[in-house]
């Protein structure tokens, strides 16, 4: 898999109310998701919909869109994995540069 630390870094989580009850939640939006990685609309490959982000029902309502956050795991795992990457290596430097900042300290 691609590094995902770029379009991890687009999505924006965020708190929002749910239009038919009120109530207050916390996650993505679906169609925010869905730009990133557009594989993971339930939409994409369903030709009833012109406009895949913004579809109606053909009632004329809005079509809701859900988040499947399981199908999102590979990509936020991967994500994990580079940061990880990242963080152990400048670790290692970190290490580095106490060293030699020690050994110079005990020379003068």
């Amino acid at each position: 898999m691609p590094s995902q630390l770029d379009n991890i870094k687009l999505l924006s989580a965020r708190s929002y109310n749910w239009k038919s009850t009120g109530e207050k939640d916390n996650g993505f939006i679906a169609q925010e998701i869905y730009r990133i990685y557009p594989e993971l609309n339930p939409l994409k490959n369903n030709d009833k919909y012109y406009d895949k982000l913004y579809p109606v029902k053909s009632d004329g309502t809005e079509y809701i869109h859900t988040i499947d956050y399981g199908r999102m795991t590979p990509y936020l795992w991967s994500a994990v994995q580079e940061l990880t990457l990242i963080v152990e290596k400048q670790q290692q430097q970190i290490s580095n540069l106490i060293n030699q900042i020690n050994d110079f300290s005990t020379r003068i």
